[in-house]
């Protein structure tokens, strides 16, 4: 029940800083820059501060959402992933097959999403 509520609140912070992004960007309180190959986001005003923390709290919730951990039903078998970026070049590593797969998609979207900011 616990990690429906995490999903939930992952998904309904991640939906507010999009919006609040869009507005934001449209009236020129949030910019996207690529230094090298190091992303930057520079937010000025209300709505691209409202965007940054809308988007740091989503994260929280996605760390809580993959992390929490459980005695009830805990079987002992526990499954981790992860993605090392090393300039443009992911490596995705993970202890079975579905955490690596979860990961590499994560991470698709998380550069896909990257590249769409900084082509607008």
């Amino acid at each position: 029940m616990r990690r429906r509520i995490c999903w939930f609140t992952f998904a309904a912070l991640a939906v507010a800083a999009v919006a609040l992004g869009a507005v934001a960007t449209d009236t020129g309180q949030l910019s996207f820059y690529l230094v090298w190959i190091f992303p930057v986001l520079q937010a000025e005003g209300l709505w691209g501060v409202g965007t940054v923390l809308c988007a740091l709290g989503a994260f929280i919730a996605l760390f809580f959402t993959f992390f929490e951990v459980s005695s009830e039903g805990m079987d002992g078998k526990a499954s981790t992933g992860g993605v090392l970026l090393i300039g443009p070049f992911p490596i995705v590593f993970g202890t079975d097959r579905r955490m690596t797969v979860i990961a590499l998609v994560i991470t698709v979207v998380v550069l896909a999403s990257l590249v769409l900011f900084l082509l607008l």
